[in-house]
């Protein structure tokens, strides 16, 4: 394995541990195209190279949603002040510097919409087979986790 002085880019994947100094770490690209990230507090997310994500001792893929169902899941948070539909995969570039988020790489960004000065993502990630909604803020804070129902 090659150790990656800067951002490290395995498929949807993007940590970039340069953006933010107090968060300094390692990252390594194995030659498959897997990647590992270790933050500063020895935690770490492994990307497998067909995607997914190991973190925390549980395993994190996204969800086998369409955009017509992601479109839906999205539909109640359009009454949320600056709500914008993302729809996409991978992290969003404001939390690429947080290594503890790594494993919402694997999710689906639904959108976001902005709460007291700050910009709060959703997004829904099959966590150990089962669908999680996480609201993360601009901070890198987890504001909310609730279980979704199967679509």
């Amino acid at each position: 394995m090659k150790h990656a002085p800067g951002p490290v880019l395995a498929g949807t994947l993007v940590l970039s541990l340069a953006l933010q100094p107090a968060f300094a770490g390692r990252a390594v690209v194995g030659p498959r195209g897997g990647a590992a990230v270790e933050g500063p507090r020895g935690r770490a997310a492994v990307v497998a190279p067909r995607g997914g994500v190991a973190y925390g001792g549980h395993r994190y893929v996204r969800p086998g949603w369409n955009s017509t169902v992601i479109h839906g899941y999205a539909r109640p948070f359009a009454a949320y002040p600056g709500w914008r539909y993302y729809g996409t995969d991978g992290l969003a570039p404001a939390l690429a510097g947080f290594s503890s988020l790594a494993f919402l790489s694997a999710g689906v960004l639904v959108g976001s919409y902005a709460a007291q000065q700050k910009t709060v993502y959703v997004y829904v990630v099959n966590e150990d087979d089962v669908q999680k909604e996480y609201q993360v803020d601009s901070a890198g804070n987890i504001v909310s986790t609730r279980v979704v129902p199967p679509q």
